[in-house]
Parts: C-alpha cells; sequence; structure tokens
C-alpha cells in the first residue's frame, strides 16, 4: 500500500545546478547558448527526480500514511526538516503531541514515538474523504528534501537580502543550520555571532535582516555533480533538442518534448553512466 503525498507548498528553484556552474563546467564564456543550456539544466533535474523515484527539492508536503503497530512511521520524502503537524484519524483528526515523537533514521525520513503508532485496518478511504473507514490512519504535514544550488549564498556583509528569496550558510562558525531570511533588510558589517549558537526555529537580527534558522539540508555535492555531468554530456550531443518535434524515440529511449514551457522529460537512460555512480548512493 502506497502512502498518498500532497504537495502543499512546491519547490522554489527546481534546477539542482546553476547556469554558471553548467557554463564553467564546458567553459563557456558567452551567453548565445544560455536558452539552451538553462532547458538542459531543467530537463535534467527532472531526470534525477525520475531516477529517484521521488522529487528531491524542498518542498512542503502533507503524507497520509498507516499505522502499522510499530514505533516508526516511514515518510515518503526526505530529508525531514520539520513536522508542523500529526494527526491520527480522517473523519475525526487528533493532534499526536510533538512532544512524543523525533525525527530519525539516517536520511532523517522516519518519525519514532516510543509508545508506537495505532495499526490502521482496512478500507483505506480516499485522501480527502471524510466518510467513514479507518480511523488510525496518520496525516503528516512537514518540510523536507534539499536545497537547490541557486537558494544559498554565503553570507555577506552590507548586502540587501529579500524575505521571499534569501538564504544564508554561515562562513565563520561550523554549523550545520542553514538561515532563511524571514525580513527583508540589509545585513550589518559583521556576521552575527548567533549563528554558531543558534538553534532550529532560532532568529537572529543582522542589522535590518531577521534570520530564521532551519535545520535545512543543501543538495549533496554527489547529487549536483552528477546534474552538471549529465547536462555536460547532453551538450555536447547525447541528447538533441529538435526544433518542432514533439518526441523521439530510438529503440527503448524515448524523450517527450515540451516547446511550450521549454522543458523536456528526457527517459531515464538518458542519465550518463558517471552520473548514475554518483545518484545511486542516494536513491
Amino acid at each position: 500500500m502506497r502512502n498518498l503525498v500532497d504537495v502543499s507548498v512546491s519547490p522554489r528553484d527546481i534546477n539542482a545546478a546553476t547556469l554558471a556552474e553548467v557554463k564553467g563546467n564546458l567553459d563557456i564564456s558567452d551567453s548565445s547558448e544560455d536558452t539552451y543550456i538553462a532547458r538542459l539544466i531543467r530537463a535534467a533535474s527532472e531526470a534525477v527526480a525520475q531516477y529517484f523515484d521521488r522529487d528531491y527539492r524542498r518542498s512542503t508536503l502533507i503524507e497520509r500514511l498507516p499505522g502499522w503497530g510499530g514505533t516508526d512511521l516511514l515518510l515518503s520524502r526526505w530529508p525531514v526538516e520539520s513536522i508542523s503537524s500529526l494527526t491520527s484519524g480522517i473523519a475525526t483528526a487528533t493532534t499526536v503531541l510533538a512532544s512524543t515523537y523525533s525525527i530519525h533514521g539516517r536520511r532523517r525520513d522516519t518519525v519514532y514515538r516510543p509508545t508506537g503508532f495505532i495499526e490502521s485496518v482496512e478500507p483505506w478511504t480516499p485522501f480527502n474523504s471524510s466518510s467513514a473507514g479507518p480511523q488510525r490512519d496518520y496525516t503528516c504535514t512537514y518540510k523536507a528534501g534539499w536545497l537547490m544550488p541557486g537558494e544559498v549564498a554565503d553570507w555577506a556583509a552590507a548586502t540587501a537580502y529579500t524575505s521571499s528569496d534569501d538564504w544564508t550558510r554561515s562562513t565563520s562558525f561550523a554549523q550545520v543550520l542553514r538561515f532563511e531570511c524571514t525580513t527583508s533588510g540589509t545585513s550589518d558589517a559583521t556576521i552575527p555571532a548567533e549563528f554558531l549558537t543558534a538553534s532550529d526555529g532560532d532568529t537572529i537580527t543582522d542589522g535590518t535582516v531577521v534570520w530564521t534558522a532551519r535545520t535545512a539540508t543543501e543538495i549533496p555535492d554527489d547529487v549536483h555533480e552528477a546534474v552538471i555531468v549529465t547536462v555536460s554530456h547532453w551538450f555536447g550531443g547525447a541528447l538533441e533538442i529538435p526544433t518542432g518535434i514533439k518526441a523521439e524515440a530510438i529503440g527503448s529511449m524515448r524523450v517527450d518534448y515540451d516547446t511550450s514551457s521549454n522543458s523536456m522529460t528526457p527517459p531515464l537512460n538518458a542519465i550518463p553512466g558517471a552520473a548514475m555512480l554518483l545518484l545511486d548512493r542516494w536513491r
């Protein structure tokens, strides 16, 4: 039985590599191929999601899943950054207190509750149904996935930051947290010392900027590099994007083009072997 997942807030940045990174790898300095390369980056980012069989980009999700009678609930998306709510029951939802569970697992993909999750019973009702059915299913609203390369930048002094767009990382302190701009403003002349001691959810005033500390994770180097390798491979002619053609097939390989949105959906086996080796540990 598959869990039912609804994306409440979609990823802000869907590209797992930046245009500047790919152009640097290809040793391209002019802008004549920018549109083409941008399409390849979009396609490679989507191809990796297909290869993983999950969207790996940070988003807010609502997932309904059955209890199995044990201490763990395994979520479909990871790494889990935070859980905003966990309830049991569908027609009548009961809140599971946050103090009774925590995020566990090597991949931060498990909700652990020492007192356990009651086993669900059949029949299983649809995701949006309020009709009679199992009252022991659980609904979890949470943030999970990786921040993309274009979302996070090193902290800089006297810099304008926007609350709807910007994240930063500390370059002065060893800190696993990332900091989301939650009030727009201009940063101070020196990096806030609070970056060193912050805990998840803490707010930090930096000049006129307010940062909120998050247990957010940037895309791993392996996955990031795999997208760059894939785009470089395609740019060399491994995957052409002909004008006016909606689909192409060679044997078992098929490529569908969406020319209206400048994107395309490549097949899994369009990812080069070197990139697959980088990706396999994260599947």
